[in-house]
């Protein structure tokens, strides 16, 4: 199975050289990509996937927008007696 993470264009997405065909990591029965969002700068995203069976038949996925918004990294500040749970943006 392969990942894939485009740049969404309005059509099937720009490809983005390092984010193409990345191989899935298998782990307990279920195929999963590692990915730091800070990998990719604030913008929209494509993700699908590929698989290729032992004939050589090619599925691939739905297609599934997203949006990455790292803007707003959000750091806990310290809680005194009696306050609240705050957070501020950096």
């Amino acid at each position: 199975m392969l990942f894939y993470i485009r740049a969404d264009d309005g059509g099937d997405g720009t490809p983005i050289e390092e984010f193409e065909g990345v191989p899935a990591v298998l782990s307990g029965g279920v195929y999963r990509l590692d990915f730091d969002t800070l990998q990719l700068p604030d913008g929209n995203y494509l993700f699908f996937a590929t698989a290729t069976d032992e004939f050589g038949n090619e599925g691939k996925s739905s297609v599934i927008p997203f949006s990455i918004r790292n803007w707003a990294v959000l750091e806990m500040l310290p809680r005194r007696r009696g306050a609240k749970p705050t957070a501020r943006c950096r």
